[in-house]
């Protein structure tokens, strides 16, 4: 049995599995719950009550795996500790906003380096990441593997032409993803059309009053988060989506979901997403608004790159399967868990 659920689909029977997460309050507060989290995070009696109660289930369940999922999540911290004198194997997930924590604050960055350390095995999904990882914690590499994600099947759409569909970003709103690069964009006459914007986060009210100030504000909508499967039926209502993150996207889920439905992509060339999609969508330059207007300029003018874009974006993210990376992790289980394994032999 694994301490995991694979969020995107129903487990098909082949792995025993349950889910421990923190789920926000449901009384409209969740936005500011889930920001203010990192400040209590380390608040006196708090992660010693979640790490009793993480003991509690490690007691009940018998997990022969344990999945952590984020390096410097609460949950991972306190899982991490429980599991101590257990010594059940564990699989670290790295997410890249464990790293840029990591890079922002020292007590993340502890964190991040405590979960390295003692995870049996660390995950990342780019060859990017994991080199950011070894160099903030070098002598844990050699127990870090890259499993390139994956995605389910996204129906594919109609190609869609700019005149009359706005382009989409779809994301979180804080300053990595960098959403007002994009909205600074449009007010270059080369952006030409709208700007659909698909997430919730504290750049909110900033992005609104920066579309304000440009001119630009009745070009944009604004639409909060949706699930990702509704999320790929709206994909039929734009003739592009873009990523903007300014300094890391870790692997760019959206921007391969988005491919697999056959919207064109255009990205900000950062560390992690580049690895992903390389040649087979458009890049700019990261923080750069004339680089994207130029970028969505190009693409809007020129139908043989977006019918060749998007040709290479069905090709791409056929690379990235969810049922290849769930066989990668189910095949590191059972290698972990194998009786001629160290991490079972240390059990034992």
């Amino acid at each position: 049995m694994a301490l995991a659920r694979n969020l995107y689909a129903p487990a098909d029977g082949r792995v025993a599995s349950r889910f421990v997460s923190l789920g926000p309050p449901r009384n409209g507060s969740e936005q500011a719950w889930w920001w203010a989290l990192p400040l209590v995070k380390h608040a006196v009696g708090y992660q010693a009550a979640l790490t009793a109660e993480m003991r509690r289930l490690l007691d009940a369940w018998q997990p022969q795996v344990i999945h952590l999922n984020h390096l410097t999540y609460c949950m991972t911290c306190a899982l991490l500790e429980a599991n101590r004198p257990r010594g059940i194997p564990t699989i670290a997930i790295c997410h890249g906003t464990d790293l840029l924590d990591a890079r922002a604050d020292p007590g993340h960055r502890a964190d991040a380096i405590r979960t390295l350390s003692q995870a049996t095995v660390t995950l990342f999904p780019t060859s990017a990441m994991a080199s950011e990882a070894a160099a903030l914690s070098p002598r844990t590499a050699e127990r870090f593997r890259v499993v390139p994600w994956g995605i389910p099947r996204v129906p594919v759409a109609p190609a869609r032409d700019p005149e009359g569909a706005d382009a989409l970003y779809a994301g979180r709103l804080d300053q990595n993803k960098d959403v007002a690069t994009i909205v600074a964009a449009l007010s270059d006459p080369g952006f030409g059309g709208g700007l659909t914007v698909v997430g919730t986060g504290p750049e909110r009210e900033r992005l609104e009053r920066l579309a304000a100030r440009l001119g630009v504000l009745d070009r944009v909508t604004f639409t909060p988060f949706v699930e990702r499967a509704r999320l790929w039926d709206m994909f039929g209502r734009f003739w592009s989506l873009i990523v903007s993150s300014r300094e890391l996207e870790g692997f760019g889920l959206v921007a391969v979901e988005a491919q697999a439905a056959g919207l064109p992509v255009i990205y900000s060339a950062t560390a992690g997403i580049s690895e992903v999609l390389g040649d087979s969508a458009l890049a700019f330059e990261p923080g750069s608004p004339a680089s994207l207007a130029a970028a969505v300029s190009r693409l809007r003018s020129d139908p043989s790159l977006r019918a060749a874009l998007r040709e290479a974006g069905l090709t791409n993210s056929a690379r990235f399967d969810m049922r290849r990376f769930r066989d990668s992790v189910e095949g590191l289980a059972a290698e972990l868990t194998s009786p001629s394994s160290p991490a079972a032999a240390g059990r034992r």
